[in-house]
């Protein structure tokens, strides 16, 4: 299939609450998608939404680079356009992302009959969390994320406690604390959380050169996120390639965890980076409108029917859409017939066309 135009379209949606992202404290979310125009009028669209605090990227510069890129598939075929939109070639995640998907949308085939498992996020404030957990247990979710190491290490340990009375038994628990712990502090919650219904921790240590010793001390299953980004960013931005010892610093983490969090608008897949490990690759979302969301539910479910859980539940922050139809992510599991159904009906008026090429 012909590409017949390209155009990029700017969005910026509320937030249901002011969320803090990095250092900074924000009501909305900036981002842009694109919209690759095939034979028969069909459409793809995929989202480029660099998240600030995280990525190294910035909207307006990846608008431009979209733009670059953009012109040069100009009359390629789908096929070749895929060949061609590489992360070396894309540079940044959120760019690579968006361009595989609206790609991908024109060309490969979904299996809407599957159902995609997702992972309830439980956060924000020590009651809200409670709720949460009450909530992701009625609704019947076998997975539910807890973000620790925002205060002292004993409340953590006993918000784990009160999680647990709260599901009863009905949730597998990850543990998220964004390195957030000294070696000691991490090993002291190690030991008192740890439990036959754990996942895993992620990135909970400040070094996490010590992430296999964390592990081999407590026994509490290890997961890497920061640290695949910043392999990604070793490897596919230019700046950070001339360094050969960070690389091998951040390979030898990768290998010794037991699961990989990809996050496709803030890193490249695990897939392109060579990486020394059977790890299981759990899929989650970053702030994505509903046409990233629903990429990720697709990468999800292209690992076949025993995928880990997503992670998208940073949707539901979101107080409106790009999408005329939210996205039904209101459960356990998404059915991947529905998503794509919704993908069809995008508002229009939600969005200001940046370029077309």
């Amino acid at each position: 299939m012909n590409i017949y135009g390209i155009s990029c379209y700017r969005f910026v949606l509320p937030l249901c609450t002011s969320t803090h992202l990095g250092k900074g404290l924000t009501t909305t979310r900036e981002g842009m998608l694109l919209a690759v125009e095939g034979a028969g009028g069909r459409t793809g669209w995929g989202e480029v939404s660099p998240l600030p605090g995280f990525s190294r990227e910035t909207l307006t510069s990846v608008i431009d680079a979209a733009r670059r890129i953009a012109i040069s598939l100009r009359q390629c075929t789908t096929t070749a356009a895929l060949r061609s939109c590489t992360p070396d070639v894309t540079g940044s995640p959120s760019l690579f992302f968006g361009f595989q998907t609206a790609l991908n949308a024109l060309t490969a085939p979904v299996n809407e009959a599957m159902r995609v498992p997702l992972c309830a996020l439980l956060d924000g404030a020590t009651e809200t969390v409670y709720n949460e957990a009450l909530r992701s247990r009625r609704l019947g979710y076998s997975v539910a994320k807890l973000k620790v190491g925002r205060g002292v290490v004993d409340e953590d340990i006993a918000v784990v406690r009160e999680v647990r009375r709260c599901l009863s038994g009905a949730c597998r628990l990850r543990f998220d604390a964004n390195r957030a712990w000294s070696f000691d502090d991490a090993a002291r919650f190690c030991d008192a959380a740890a439990g036959n219904d754990v996942d895993y921790i992620e990135e909970p240590l400040i070094d996490p050169t010590q992430l296999g010793r964390l592990y081999e001390r407590t026994g509490m299953p290890c997961a890497v996120d920061e640290s695949l980004q910043s392999l990604s960013a070793c490897l596919f931005s230019g700046k950070d390639r001339e360094s050969p010892r960070e690389e091998h610093l951040l390979r030898d983490i990768i290998a010794g965890a037991q699961a990989l969090v990809w996050k496709p608008s803030l890193c490249m897949p695990p897939s392109r980076m060579a990486l020394e490990t059977d790890a299981p690759v759990v899929l989650s979302g970053a702030y994505e409108s509903g046409v990233g969301t629903a990429a990720v539910l697709a990468h999800t479910a292209a690992q076949g029917p025993d995928a880990p859980a997503a992670g998208v539940d940073t949707y539901s922050r979101l107080a409106e859409d790009v999408l005329v139809h939210r996205l039904p992510l209101e459960g356990a599991a998404a059915n991947l017939r529905t998503v794509k159904e919704k993908l069809q009906d995008l508002n229009m008026a939600a969005l200001t066309q940046v370029w077309h090429v």
